[in-house]
């Protein structure tokens, strides 16, 4: 059983689906900036923000870092401003649309070190994980992630922590994190998942600085 030390707020609502698509990247950028803006932010707009800036992109192609962190400069809208959709964009990919309020801020990286997320949760900031997963990953029990050390090749999934918590009688740390696999997967969308599971499969950790950015 996880004792939870600290869930964080904003996050009441069940986990949404991105579907076949893969957009989990701009869904953990969203559910980061989504704790100070008035409602859900839209992935789609960050995620086709990042495909017109990636040469060569195609659609199913998926969404470097590196193009994710600049579309996250001029934030996103609100998800009802701009829906997801259920299939990739076609070429050419429309403009986007202008005059929307933005939000959310630069995408960063952090320290992925279990104790230092622990931290920035305490703190009050969410973090994103990037996960090398486990056959584990996919079916939790109980809503735990139970640990494994083999890797799905090729596969690497994003996710948000926003909460820490540890064991009954032992210290190290769990993580409540936040899926984008829709209501189905762990609680809602969520799940724990050890700090030895960070320490074997985080490739990287990221969040962001909150706030509102001018209509664009």
């Amino acid at each position: 059983m996880i004792v939870p030390k600290v869930l964080l707020d904003g996050f009441g609502s069940p986990a949404r689906p991105q579907g076949r698509r893969p957009t989990c990247l701009a869904f953990a950028l969203s559910d980061l900036n989504r704790p100070k803006s008035p409602a859900d932010l839209s992935p789609e707009y960050l995620y086709r923000a990042a495909a017109i800036m990636t040469p060569g992109w195609g659609p199913g192609g998926g969404i470097t870092f590196d193009a994710m962190r600049e579309a996250s400069r001029v934030g996103q809208p609100e998800e009802a401003a701009f829906p997801y959709c259920s299939e990739e964009p076609s070429l050419p990919i429309p403009d986007l649309p202008s005059g929307l309020q933005h939000y959310g801020d630069l995408l960063q990286c952090v320290s992925a070190d279990p104790t230092d997320i622990a931290c920035f949760i305490s703190a009050g900031q969410p973090i994103g994980l990037g996960l090398r997963v486990t056959p584990e990953f996919f079916k939790p029990e109980g809503g735990l992630v139970a640990f494994g050390d083999q890797v799905m090749p090729g596969l690497l999934h994003a996710v948000v922590a926003i909460g820490v918590g540890h064991e009954d009688g032992n210290s190290a740390p769990w993580f409540y994190v936040r899926n984008s696999w829709g209501p189905q997967w762990g609680v809602d969308g969520h799940a724990w998942i050890s700090g030895a599971y960070v320490s074997a499969h985080a490739e990287c950790a990221f969040g962001v600085e909150n706030g509102k950015i001018d209509r664009i």
